[in-house]
C-alpha cells in the first residue's frame, strides 16, 4: 500500500499548508517592505530556515504516536519551533 497523502512528504511546501503547525501558541510578524528586490533577498536567506511539510508531518507523526504512548498526556521532551513565510493573497495590499 502506497503513501495515501503523497504531498505531505514535500521538502517544496511549507509546513503549515498541508500539515499544520498545530501549536499552542503562535506568534506572528507583519511585516511590509518597501523595496521589493531587498525584501526577496532576505527572504532567500531565511528559506533554510522555513519549515516544509515533510519536516512538520513528521513531528507530528511522532508527537501522536508518544501522546498515545503516555495515554493522552503531551511527551515533555517533544518540542518543535517552526517557521513560516506566508505570502500575500492576488489582490490583496503589498
Amino acid at each position: 500500500m502506497g503513501n495515501e497523502l503523497p504531498l505531505r512528504e514535500s521538502a517544496e511546501i511549507q509546513g503549515d499548508i498541508l500539515a499544520g503547525f498545530k501549536k499552542d501558541h503562535v506568534r506572528l510578524l507583519l511585516l511590509r517592505f518597501g523595496d521589493r528586490r531587498r525584501a526577496r533577498a532576505w527572504l532567500g536567506r531565511l528559506r533554510h530556515r522555513i519549515a516544509t511539510t515533510a519536516d512538520v508531518a513528521a513531528f507530528n507523526s511522532a508527537f501522536s504516536r508518544a501522546r498515545r504512548t503516555a495515554e493522552g498526556a503531551d511527551p515533555v521532551d517533544a518540542a518543535a519551533v517552526w517557521r513560516g513565510s506566508p505570502s500575500p493573497t492576488p489582490g490583496s495590499p503589498s
